[in-house]
């Protein structure tokens, strides 16, 4: 037999003779059987009448052929009787293939056997490696904590103001509430496709917001598909960011929030609705909000500068009674994104 022949087909040699069997294909073949069956039993081969020997011989040399093809219009084995061989034959012949008794190396070398043995380990550990990795990618995916963003917009407007706030406020979060916020929030533009792994954006400043008409439309689509945008006035951000949300929602107006609303009452209880966190023009401080379909998408904190309170303390020189005012209303508005949407 030629040793480097592939198994695609079963023949058999009787009387030194070679022949290939009808029929006996790959398809044909045990999806465990790598080669073809040894040479039957002796007590199996005396089954068939005047006991003449077969022997099995699985072979189909690369660029040559031992025997005879079948051809298109022949048999399968099983419905056809195979040249040479006798009825009971036949039929023990079959029977061996159907039955798979056979093993998975007979009749191949040492050096054979080795290289289909090292090729099933390669594969083994291939699909072990895959899996596993798999399973790694999994624990790091429920693993890795939620990021809250801060809004890089145009116009000219500060929107980096207040650098200490959103850590601040993370952090007092994850204390007292138990989330698992990263502790840098995420810078982003409106116009970007990240926002939407965002469950919670914030904007603060103090001058001129300007949404180009795509970041106005992605900022939408963001909200309506259960994204949320906090914009805080820092004081002179009321006219450019009321002239901008039209942008994001014309067919929305802002409206004043009741002291009843969720974004008041849990975790922490603001009985008569936004803080007052700092002084600027004497105004009340107001909670307004865009409401979709029932749903708040956009709050609104005016004259009260929640951002503010939330800085270090040795920022604005705020008491520790009016900082944790501030930080227990954005406490609040993280406790409605992650809860009441």
């Amino acid at each position: 037999m030629d040793e480097v022949c592939r198994v695609s087909g079963i023949g058999y040699q009787e009387e030194g003779v070679g022949y290939r069997v009808p029929g006996i294909e790959e398809h044909i073949l045990p999806e465990n059987l790598a080669v073809a069956p040894p040479p039957l039993s002796r007590d199996r081969r005396e089954r068939g009448r005047g006991g003449r020997g077969v022997r099995w011989i699985a072979r189909e040399c690369r660029g040559k052929r031992r025997g005879y093809n079948r051809g298109p219009s022949e048999a399968p084995f099983s419905k056809r009787r195979c040249p040479g061989l006798r009825g009971d034959d036949n039929a023990i012949a079959a029977n061996a293939v159907q039955r798979q008794e056979v093993p998975a190396f007979a009749g191949m070398t040492s050096a054979s056997r080795a290289v289909l043995k090292l090729s099933l380990v390669t594969r083994h550990l291939s699909l072990l490696f895959l899996l596993l990795s798999f399973s790694l990618f999994s624990l790091n995916v429920h693993a890795q904590s939620v990021h809250i963003g801060l809004l890089k917009y145009s116009g000219g407007g500060d929107w980096y103001v207040n650098p200490t706030s959103l850590p601040n406020l993370i952090r007092f979060c994850n204390e007292t509430m138990h989330t698992d916020i990263a502790k840098d929030p995420v810078t982003i533009e409106p116009g970007s496709r990240d926002i939407f792994s965002l469950p919670f954006v914030h904007m603060t400043g103090h001058g001129n917001v300007l949404f180009s008409p795509q970041e106005a439309e992605n900022l939408r689509q963001y909200l309506l598909g259960g994204g949320f945008l906090h914009i805080d006035d820092n004081y002179g951000l009321d006219q450019f960011a009321r002239r901008e949300m039209k942008k994001v929602f014309p067919e929305l107006d802002f409206v004043e929030l009741p002291a009843s609303h969720p974004v008041f009452q849990k975790p922490n209880l603001f009985p008569e609705g936004l803080p007052k966190i700092h002084e600027h023009d004497g105004k009340r401080p107001q909670g307004f909000g865009l409401i979709w379909e029932g749903r708040l998408v956009c709050f609104y904190s005016y004259e009260s500068d929640l951002g503010d309170g939330w800085e270090d303390p040795q920022v604005h020189n705020d008491s520790q009674e009016t900082r944790l005012k501030a930080l227990k209303m954005g406490a609040n508005l993280v406790h409605y994104v992650f809860t009441e949407k």
